[in-house]
């Protein structure tokens, strides 16, 4: 753990720190929001059912019973209105987080890390190496060329 799970709400915290990424964040925020398809089905169908009743009752003019159907049909709508709504809050909140841009910070430093060390790299073993050993080698040849070259008398 690189620091404690309650630190920040905009954090993640999981148990290995390499997966502190955008995308471990986001699938555990994606499942505070829910399916609000199947929350806006169940309003339509309950709106219907309501304006069924609510026609009944308006041809049948006055009956107890069926306003009392038709308030427990509204009361029914009304709750599940209210859970469409705090699932549309939770997304909100979700999607205008400072988490995000925070991961995405922390991604491209990381990012630039990962370039400046690739380009360091790419210096030291692809250019300055071969260089170094064709150095080496020329001179090499050329003292073994020189020291033959003066054996024989040249």
């Amino acid at each position: 753990m690189t620091t404690a799970k309650l630190a920040s709400e905009h954090g993640d915290y999981p148990n290995d720190p390499r997966q502190s990424t955008l995308y471990y964040w986001w699938s555990r925020q994606a499942t505070k929001i829910g399916n609000l398809g199947n929350k806006l089905i169940t309003i339509e169908n309950n709106l219907k059912l309501w304006e069924e009743k609510l026609k009944e009752i308006m041809s049948s003019r006055g009956d107890s019973l069926n306003i009392a159907n038709g308030c427990s049909e509204i009361s029914a709508t009304r709750a599940d209105i209210n859970q469409l709504k705090n699932a549309v809050e939770n997304a909100q909140k979700t999607v205008s987080s400072v988490r995000i841009a925070g991961s995405l910070k922390r991604f491209d430093s990381w990012f630039h890390y990962f370039l400046r060390s690739q380009n360091l790299r790419w210096f030291a073993f692809e250019l300055a190496l071969p260089v170094a050993f064709g150095a080496t080698a020329l001179v090499l040849l050329i003292k073994y060329s020189s020291w033959k070259l003066f054996q024989i008398g040249f």
